[in-house]
């Protein structure tokens, strides 16, 4: 499954510009990863860097993140993010407000992680621990088959954790 790697590469680098060479270069290489790049500016209109997105499955980012680990002795997970593919799940009361948030992340082609983000559970402790770090309080992992539709697996078994709560 491919994710989308978010690699930000800080202009005070002073090697920043060969990296991004390097890795466009690679990207290309790698045959229709997806890439995207931008530059982020301040609030003052200076130019920080740049934000490069390929779409990539973990093998090949661990391809490139050695290739930049020998080639500039730089550890390139330091500055990335994944951008995982998620949904958000909530359950409100007559009034609209929040009585618990849920948000699922895609962590693998047909697995799901949901983690409790708000509502009346805010305060459990944290059982198990899940994949993705501070996303909220890990609650169930969901394998979900290609044949069936992840929103609506998701949102029943939602329903059922919170049942098991009460």
């Amino acid at each position: 499954m491919k994710l989308n790697y978010k690699i930000f590469l800080p202009n005070h680098l002073k090697v920043y510009l060969e990296l991004r060479d390097v890795i466009i270069n690679w990207s290309k290489i790698q045959n229709n990863s997806g890439f995207e790049e931008f530059t982020t500016i301040d609030n003052n209109g200076v130019e920080k860097g740049y934000v490069i997105t390929l779409g990539l499955v973990k093998e090949s980012f661990e391809e490139l993140r050695q290739k930049i680990f020998t080639e500039f002795s730089l550890d390139l997970s330091d500055g990335v993010i994944i951008d995982y593919k998620h949904y958000h799940i909530s359950r409100l009361n007559d009034n609209y407000e929040v009585l618990h948030e849920a948000t699922a992340f895609q962590i693998d082609e047909d697995v799901w992680e949901v983690y409790y983000t708000d509502g009346v559970f805010s305060d459990l402790p944290e059982v198990y621990k899940g994949t993705l770090l501070d996303e909220g309080i890990f609650i169930f992992k969901l394998e979900i088959s290609n044949s069936k539709d992840p929103m609506d697996m998701l949102e029943l078994n939602f329903d059922k954790w919170i049942e098991r709560q009460k």
